[in-house]
């Protein structure tokens, strides 16, 4: 997957977590943090960062599934389950993007649970990353 997912997984948190930079970087800290003591959800630091200096032309690391999925959950983009939060993603959407139709089109097209938690989320990370500049 071409997609640097950690990058995609800063850009989607500086915009649906909470409104200060300063709580962002807390939060996803927190989040990426409680993940990486895991050993299921840990990622190889080495592997992740030759990653995304390689901007996705690296292959991945190993474990960037499970990973990106952890920490979608600890965002509460994924609910426990591993369903879209399409509830929370709508509420924090629609603080930076006032057009409801925007916003529906983002959860109609992104929100979209696929065969596995682990797609779902590694969906919703490259999707928003495709719509990311339609709301800069």
């Amino acid at each position: 997957m071409k997609i640097t997912l950690t990058v995609a997984i800063f850009l989607f948190t500086s915009v649906l977590a909470d409104s200060t930079t300063e709580d962002v970087k807390s939060r996803l800290k927190q989040s990426k943090d409680k993940c990486q003591l895991d050993p299921k959800t840990a990622v190889d630091q080495e592997g992740l960062q030759k990653y995304i200096s390689s901007k996705g032309k690296e292959p991945a690391p190993e474990n960037i599934g499970p990973h990106v999925l952890c920490v979608s959950k600890e965002m509460k983009w994924q609910k426990t389950d591993g369903t879209v939060n399409k509830q929370y993603l709508k509420e924090r959407l629609s603080l930076i993007e006032k057009d409801a139709a925007k916003v529906e089109q983002f959860l109609k097209t992104c929100a979209v649970d696929k065969d596995s938690e682990v797609e779902t989320a590694k969906n919703l990370f490259s999707c928003y990353e495709k719509h990311v500049s339609t709301y800069n």
